[in-house]
């Protein structure tokens, strides 16, 4: 994905990953997935009627996102 606002599914990721005290934007997200170390996300069904479709984090994307931002060293402190 490459706008400025993530996907709700990367959201979540991004959501997973502050919660786990790392900064990972979603950039950060779209170069990991082009480098093979996280998964993409799951296509799910259409909305209908031009609303679009929607997607979801795969499974095991929510300990990935974490294992990258450690690997960097990216870390946050409240």
């Amino acid at each position: 994905m490459s706008t400025d606002t993530p996907s709700a599914a990367d959201q979540l990721l991004l959501d997973h990953a502050h919660r786990h005290g790392f900064a990972v934007t979603a950039k950060m997200l779209e170069v990991w997935r082009r480098r093979g170390l996280l998964p993409g996300n799951i296509p799910g069904g259409g909305l209908g009627r031009g609303r679009g479709s929607t997607s979801s984090p795969a499974p095991e994307a929510f300990d990935p996102p974490v294992t990258p931002a450690a690997a960097s060293a990216r870390r946050t402190w409240p």
